[in-house]
């Protein structure tokens, strides 16, 4: 006697490929929508040096203290980090782009409206800055750990600009934002 057993459909092993390339579709898919959606350009304030000082009378030794200003006042802030940086003097006009919820690219104002290439969304026309879980990250400066977080900063791989006015205004700010980044600490 002989049996015929024709089956038709799917086996255990090519469902199971199935359902595992479908999660990693949907996966890349959210992935992609998630990075895409959390992608936000935030001007950093920097707010001009305010040392202004009340007039001292002429009629006292004593001199009137200086006002008190808020005290992220002066600083580049990263909102949602929690972290700012003074900028040396000169550097005016920091705005950064959270491209991740770890990694921030940098550029000024004034580069951007100079050649809208420069926008720190597009690219880290400064460098940026990187946040991580653990001690070591490659290719870069540590900044120092500030809460549960190491930050290190990376330098530009190129300039944004083919404009030589363009070129020579990034590397000084380049240069001055290095300067500034040795304040680095946890926003007030």
């Amino acid at each position: 006697m002989s049996t015929n057993n024709k089956q038709s459909g799917f086996s255990t092993i090519e469902g199971v490929i199935a359902v595992v390339l479908i999660i990693a579709v949907l996966g890349f898919v959210g992935l992609k929508l998630y990075n895409h959606q959390s992608k936000q350009v935030n001007t950093a304030t920097s707010n001009s040096h305010n040392t202004s000082q009340s007039p001292i009378s002429n009629n006292s030794q004593n001199s009137t203290p200086a006002q008190q200003s808020a005290p992220n006042a002066g600083y580049v802030v990263v909102k949602e980090w929690e972290v700012r940086f003074k900028p040396v003097e000169g550097l005016t006009g920091i705005e950064y782009a959270l491209t991740n919820n770890n990694t921030v690219q940098l550029t000024t104002s004034q580069l951007k409206e100079l050649d809208p290439s420069c926008s720190a969304q597009n690219y880290p026309v400064l460098g940026g800055i990187v946040r991580s879980s653990q001690a070591s990250v490659p290719s870069s400066q540590a900044l120092g750990k500030v809460g549960s977080y190491y930050y290190y900063y990376y330098t530009p791989q190129g300039v944004c600009s083919d404009q030589p006015d363009v070129r020579v205004m990034q590397t000084k700010a380049l240069a001055s934002l290095k300067a500034s980044l040795s304040s680095f600490e946890a926003a007030q």
